[in-house]
């Protein structure tokens, strides 16, 4: 798993850094929890990190064959410890994504 998502510059220097605030934005207003705005951010500093290394630069260049291949990272990926993620880490990390991307569709950003 990158560690790099943990650095900032990573995800303010990607061109997904202006709808990453306005997706942040827009679940503070809609009363989210702040675990769960912190399981977002976490989950999609993960993917845009992934897709910066994986030479997506915007959100409007994921194609689904992305999607699968992030997919299949988090369940081939292996731990410190060498044990694979657990099949509810790989959902908690996927299930925010769905809903940034749901969000951005709606609004447009993508198609």
């Amino acid at each position: 798993m990158p560690r790099q998502f943990k650095d900032k510059s990573i995800v303010e220097a990607s061109s997904f850094y202006p709808y990453f605030i306005a997706f942040q934005e827009h679940c503070k207003v809609r009363h989210y929890s702040k675990d769960t705005l912190r399981r977002h951010r976490s989950a999609l500093k993960r993917f845009i990190a992934w897709c910066c290394e994986n030479e997506i630069v915007s959100p409007q260049e994921i194609a689904i064959d992305h999607l699968e291949n992030y997919k299949h990272y988090l369940f081939y990926y292996r731990q410190d410890n060498g044990k694979p993620l657990s099949q509810n880490s790989q959902g908690v990390m996927l299930s925010p994504l769905k809903t940034f991307l749901t969000w951005l569709a709606k609004k447009k950003y993508i198609q």
